[in-house]
């Protein structure tokens, strides 16, 4: 009876590892990749998506619902996202379409979007430390700023007003800049 017990415990100890990395089903509906290294492509046909892990090489394509980039090192592009928020540190994303909202937390992000046409200013949020966004303004955005050297770099379309916003923190910037997507 003990050495039963005995091999159940060794096997469990032994098969953890394996459970701790086995992948966590996506929501339905939901594009997940998670692990390391892994080059994917989708079609996003309205789906939120999360990438989780180190070092993915993701394109997605189509209008993408909620797309989250956690962990580190990754590189993802997109074309539309109602939002995109990357956390962790050290990735790059690139969109060559409309994202809606956008919040990057970490450190040393390196972001090109472009904010849609819209009447309502869409929300962009930085925080964290040496995170760079260049973004395009087809409508109006406010942008909340804070950390260290930190930097939205931005261009406008006629007619769209400069983005307002709040800037604390230490040697962060909010500036016209070149922010070709």
């Amino acid at each position: 009876m003990i050495l039963r017990h005995a091999a159940t415990a060794i096997a469990l100890v032994l098969a953890a590892p394996a459970l701790a990395q086995a992948p966590v089903p996506a929501a339905p509906g939901e594009i997940a990749v998670q692990g390391r290294n892994q080059q994917r492509e989708f079609r996003c046909e309205g789906q939120d998506v999360t990438l989780s892990g180190e070092g993915h090489r993701v394109t997605l394509s189509g209008a993408c619902g909620v797309v989250l980039v956690e962990g580190f090192g990754h590189v993802v592009t997109l074309a539309d996202a109602a939002r995109l928020e990357v956390t962790g540190a050290q990735s790059s994303v690139t969109a060559s379409g409309g994202i809606s909202a956008i919040a990057i937390f970490g450190r040393r992000h390196q972001v090109v979007a472009a904010i849609p046409v819209a009447t309502r200013p869409a929300a962009i949020e930085l925080h964290g430390e040496g995170s760079v966004l260049k973004v395009a303004l087809n409508g109006p955005a406010r942008a909340e700023l804070d950390g260290a050297g930190n930097r939205i770099l931005w261009t406008k379309a006629d007619g769209v007003p400069d983005p307002v916003g709040d800037v604390s923190g230490h040697d962060n910037r909010l500036e016209r800049g070149a922010a070709q997507p």
